[in-house]
């Protein structure tokens, strides 16, 4: 050992023909075998190389740790190539780092090694097939982050046209009385009670969704009634100026055709809208009547090719159908205002 030594030290202090020769070998073997560093990895062995000539005049100096950190660049990379999409794996990035937009998380920022190791523990999760809300446990909906998970529906960007009518509506109206049906999250409830100074109240037939929208409710720091119970049966004897819902109305023999991520995780209940989609439509807008003030107004969020089949249910109403924003538009709200004598209008 001791003649290796002074061999590799004889090596290493000059560089001659005879030098080169002999570490040529080694050399080609290290190509193969190392890669070039990384800044990151540079960073660190430059930070333990000073601590250690620390220690030398200090051998009393306290044990330093050295944390390894890596770009968001990179982690996306991999990630993207885990999932396949990197408009998720930079959700997953932002996620773990606290960014919160695209702008803020390639800013310089640094990202830890217990942020990596999260970051592509949610990627396998993601990758397994389930929905990235659930993954993470949260969902923007109108600006606000929602407590998201498999008690209720993931939050969709569509829906957002109902929250957005609503609120039209309820800022039209003194003091208005609010409620929202088949609530599932609290989404909409919750908007409307963030966005207006109006009374609200909401309810849903499954127990573990009012739980997640009371939970939603209290971290966004808004007052809302929750009630257990099928559409309006919480409610008997009530009247309110603005009814929302938006309820199951997905054919129940087109669930198993959904993509794998809304058919194995999101709830049957919340999906499953009988035989043709429209069996939730056909008891609320058969109930909202006596549930409605004079003038008051019944929004519903209705599915692809729902809408008109829908406003033929709502003959005491004058109906308007609003399109959503996507391209091509589709319809997706039906707002219906109830009239004031519908006997007269007849």
């Amino acid at each position: 050992a001791g003649v290796s030594y002074e061999f590799l030290k004889w090596f290493a202090k000059y560089d001659n023909m005879f030098a080169r020769a002999c570490k040529k070998p080694g050399l080609l073997l290290q190509k193969l075998t190392t890669r070039e560093p990384e800044d990151d990895m540079l960073e660190v062995a430059i930070a333990a190389f000073n601590e250690v000539m620390a220690l030398d005049s200090d051998p009393t100096r306290p044990t330093q740790k050295f944390e390894f950190f890596t770009t968001p660049e990179r982690i996306v990379k991999k990630m993207e190539l885990t999932l396949g999409d990197k408009e998720e794996a930079e959700f997953i990035a932002m996620f773990v780092s606290g960014a919160k937009n695209r702008t803020e998380l390639y800013d310089g920022r640094r990202i830890t090694k217990d942020q990596q190791d999260r970051a592509y523990a949610y990627a396998a999760r993601c990758q397994k097939g389930a929905p990235i809300q659930y993954v993470l446990g949260t969902a923007c909906f109108y600006g606000y982050d929602f407590v998201c998970d498999q008690r209720a529906l993931i939050p969709r960007q569509d829906t957002e046209r109902l929250a957005e009518e609503a609120i039209k509506v309820v800022k039209e109206k003194e003091n208005a009385e609010v409620l929202d049906i088949c609530t599932g999250s609290g989404i909409v409830a919750i908007t409307i009670a963030k966005e207006t100074t109006a009374s609200v109240s909401a309810s849903d037939i499954s127990a573990d969704a009012l739980r997640l929208a009371e939970l939603n409710a209290s971290r966004l720091g808004v007052d809302v009634t929750f009630k257990q119970g099928s559409f309006f049966t919480p409610h008997r004897g009530k009247k309110f100026d603005v009814i929302t819902t938006n309820p199951p109305y997905i054919p129940g023999g087109e669930i198993a055709e959904l993509d794998k991520k809304v058919k194995d995780y999101e709830p049957r209940l919340a999906l499953d809208g009988g035989p043709d989609g429209l069996d939730a439509y056909r008891d609320i807008c058969k109930q909202a009547g006596d549930h409605l003030k004079e003038d008051g107004v019944l929004l519903l969020e209705v599915g692809i090719g729902q809408a008109s089949k829908v406003a033929e249910m709502l003959t005491d109403y004058d109906v308007n159908i609003v399109f959503d924003y996507n391209n091509p538009p589709i319809e997706r709200v039906v707002i219906a205002r109830k009239k004031s004598n519908p006997k007269e209008e007849e």
